[in-house]
């Protein structure tokens, strides 16, 4: 948390601006005066999501994906649904090619708004989540990680993502 302003006017008059991790914009007015004012700001644009699943083994080709959508502080849960890029590479760190051999299908939490071949833009529910099935064709590693998309179904759901972990998923005969 951060003040931005703070301010005394006549004796005992003091107001303060404050702005938090999770996009909260609070005045204060600590005089005792007509009281605080509070604005959530953009908490729910500025995001943080977190991928888990499992591959498959023993022959399997599904698996399973999951991501949860935070605020800006990564603990509080959003409040509203969100749509962004999940993407399957074979470069754990660096966005590259789509894996041609994953797919994404049948989601149980939130929806599928698009998908192809190594990527998806999924929408989550109104508590940021989403689960779906994820599918490789091949026996290999994959790293699946959220981008911001550069073009989405509802504008009114875009959000900028901070970060997003890496998370590898396997595939084994």
């Amino acid at each position: 948390m951060a003040d931005l302003f703070k301010a005394g006017g006549s004796a005992g008059e003091t107001a303060s601006l404050t702005f938090t991790d999770s996009g909260v914009l609070s005045l204060v007015d600590s005089s005792g005066g007509a009281g605080d004012i509070t604005a959530d700001l953009l908490s729910d644009q500025f995001v943080i999501p977190t991928i888990s699943g499992t591959g498959g083994s023993g022959g399997a080709t599904a698996g399973t994906l999951a991501v949860a959508v935070k605020r800006a502080d990564n603990s509080t849960p959003i409040a509203s649904a969100r749509q962004l890029l999940v993407a399957a590479t074979s470069n754990q760190y660096q966005i590259g090619a789509f894996t041609a051999t994953v797919t994404f299908s049948a989601a149980t939490k939130g929806s599928i708004v698009a998908t192809g071949n190594g990527f998806a833009v999924i929408e989550t529910d109104t508590s940021g989540e989403f689960t779906c099935t994820i599918s490789d064709s091949a026996d290999e590693t994959v790293y699946v990680a959220a981008i911001s998309p550069w073009g989405i179904a509802d504008t009114s759901k875009a959000c900028a993502l901070l970060a997003s972990n890496s998370h590898a998923m396997t595939w084994a005969a």
